[in-house]
Order: structure tokens, then C-alpha cells, then sequence
């Protein structure tokens, strides 16, 4: 898939500017208590797949599937398709690959457009605030860990000897990758409750990964 691949910084400049954007918008507390469990992780995943990073991704489906994702929908956010999704929730999850695919600049389009209307401009600072914070983590665990979601969508790399573990510390590399491995396999199931943006909010349908908030 050529939109997916691993993405770290590009200077000094490129990191003092993702770490600024953390910053702005809303604080993370209150985004955290806003925004249902499952929908933000299923907006996490969606950007950290695109960026193929291997700690950001394994670690949010551990979380996500002891929230009730299941490993079928990490699946479908990795293909993303239309037809898997609602139409809400699907403007979400693109908008945040497409915010990954271009190092968080601002996507256009009409899907953009049909986003924008979709969410209320609190709910789309919410989701921005998410990425720009998942831009960062992203980019960090690349830079030091190295390791792919799934190196199969990076194909022809070498991943034995990426990130700053993988050149200088690749025992401890491969003992974290192993640990990371083991969180997402031995992640707890848990019942698959409706989503929704807002926790208080519930959908109809236990297939959707968020639903319309009001």
C-alpha cells in the first residue's frame, strides 16, 4: 500500500515544530473525556497505521481491543475501505490518513469538505488535537524503535538494524519489539459495546466504530 509507510522527522526543525503542535487546540485532558474510547483509538490507529509504526500501533490495539475493538477492525482500518464503515466514521479514519500521509498539513478535498461538515468544529479540534499528538509519538518511535506495524507494507527493508536501538542496542530492540508483540496477543477481550464521539452517546449498530454525536 504506497500511502503506507514508517515516517520520522526530517531536521531539528521538523521536531520543534510537531512537538509546538501538540500544544495548540484543545488540552489533551479535556479531548481525552470527550471523545468515546473506541472512535479515538479507532482515529489513533488509523494515523499510526499509515505511518506503519510499530509501538504506537501495537500498543493503541491492546488498548483499543480491551475497549472492545476487535482484531477484524484493525484489519479494516489498515485497508480502510468505504463499504467497512458508516459514513461518519469513515470521514474520520480518512481524514486522519490523510493528515499522516502528508505530515500533518492540512488535507483538502471533497471528502475534506464532506468532514468538515460531518463534525462540528469542536469535534473536528478534538481530532486534530489526536493526530498532532500521534504525530509526535509516531515519529518518536520511529526514530529510536525502528520497528513497522507490519513490515509487509514496507515492502523491501531492512528492519533489523533501524531506529537508534536497532544500531546501537539491537538485544534491547528485539526484547522490546518481543514485549510489545506479547501485549497486543495476550490484549483482553472486552464486550463489544456500540460507539459513539461522545462517551455518553450510544449508536445502533455494534458494527460502527463511532456514530453520530449531537
Amino acid at each position: 500500500m504506497p500511502d503506507i509507510e514508517m515516517r520520522t522527522f526530517t531536521s531539528l526543525w521538523d521536531f520543534a515544530a510537531t512537538l509546538a503542535g501538540v500544544f495548540r487546540g484543545p488540552t489533551f485532558l479535556g479531548t481525552f473525556r470527550r471523545m468515546e474510547g473506541r472512535f479515538r483509538e479507532g482515529v489513533i490507529l488509523a494515523h499510526s497505521i499509515t505511518n506503519n509504526c510499530g509501538l504506537c500501533t501495537r500498543a493503541h490495539s491492546a488498548w483499543g481491543m480491551s475497549l472492545g475493538l476487535t482484531r477484524a477492525d484493525i484489519d479494516r482500518l489498515v485497508a480502510l475501505k468505504k463499504i467497512d464503515f458508516t459514513e461518519r466514521e469513515w470521514l474520520a479514519f480518512n481524514y486522519a490518513r490523510k493528515f499522516a500521509i502528508l505530515r500533518g498539513r492540512e488535507p483538502r478535498g471533497p471528502e475534506i469538505f464532506a468532514f468538515s461538515k460531518a463534525y462540528s468544529r469542536k469535534e473536528r479540534a478534538d481530532i486534530k488535537k489526536i493526530l498532532r499528538m500521534m504525530k509526535l509519538a509516531n515519529y518518536t518511535a520511529t526514530l529510536i524503535l525502528g520497528e513497522p506495524f507490519r513490515a509487509e507494507l514496507s515492502p523491501g527493508r531492512d528492519f533489523s538494524r533501524s531506529g537508534l536501538l536497532g544500531r546501537f542496542a539491537p538485544a534491547l530492540k528485539e526484547a522490546a519489539v518481543r514485549a510489545l508483540e506479547l501485549r497486543e496477543r495476550d490484549a483482553p477481550p472486552a464486550a463489544v459495546i456500540p460507539l459513539s464521539y461522545r462517551r455518553n452517546k450510544r449508536s445502533a449498530s455494534s458494527r460502527d466504530l463511532s456514530a453520530a454525536a449531537t
